[in-house]
């Protein structure tokens, strides 16, 4: 065979293998990724508004069932403390074990404080109250008198300083009161006048039954 016709044989069987070769499928494209979404920042929350109402309802709740330490525990260590609600003088402290007196002072004398009307701003609440106790029962005033109660808080909500005082016109009459039964009882009961210490609860539970047997000497 010649050569020239032996190429041309090759090169048919070649074509012939080559169409019965299977084509190859491409895979479809992949498609394109859809760009992830953005996830919204977390909105801060707002930063609650400290209820300065409450310790001043849970003060007030303490002293009337006479639970000194629960009246302590609303109070910074160094709380400053200002009471004035039976004579001029009244009482000052600073640090827990120095406003402990004026709180038992209070305890004492038989106190019990509603709480009317509070006015919170800024770090600061000043309430009206009523105030009753032994002495101003004896007083002739059995539905209490007016008194002005102010917390001033920290950060933490804790007091660090707080004040109360008797407020309204018949105040001087009452501290008028007061002093006169402190006067009788030096005349007529001179050795038990002798043993009261202020502030001390033991001292007002004497103070209050100076001011009862003062009013019963008045009739």
């Amino acid at each position: 065979m010649r050569p020239l016709r032996l190429a041309a044989l090759v090169l048919v069987c070649m074509l012939v293998v080559a169409g019965c070769v299977p084509a190859t499928t491409l895979p479809p494209p992949s498609p394109t990724p859809a760009p992830p979404t953005a996830v919204p920042p977390t909105p801060a929350l707002p930063t609650p508004t400290p209820d300065l109402i409450a310790p001043v309802k849970a003060w007030a709740d303490a002293i009337n069932i006479g639970d000194v330490d629960a009246a302590l525990a609303l109070i910074t260590e160094n709380a400053t403390w200002f009471g004035c609600y039976s004579c001029g003088e009244g009482t000052t402290g600073t640090g827990k074990e120095q406003v402990r007196p004026g709180f038992d002072d209070l305890v004492g004398q038989e106190t019990k404080l509603q709480v009317k009307e509070c006015q919170p701003q800024g770090d600061r609440v000043a309430c009206s109250l009523s105030v009753v106790n032994g002495c101003i029962v004896a007083f002739g005033a059995p539905d209490g008198l007016a008194a002005k109660l102010v917390f001033i808080y920290q950060p933490d909500g804790k007091v660090r300083e707080a004040s109360f005082a008797l407020h309204q016109p018949r105040k001087g009459d009452y501290q008028g009161f007061w002093n006169l039964s402190q006067a009788w009882a030096l005349e007529n009961r001179a050795e038990e006048y002798a043993k009261m210490t202020l502030p001390s609860r033991e001292g007002a539970s004497l103070e209050v039954k100076f001011c009862k047997e003062y009013a019963v000497s008045l009739k």
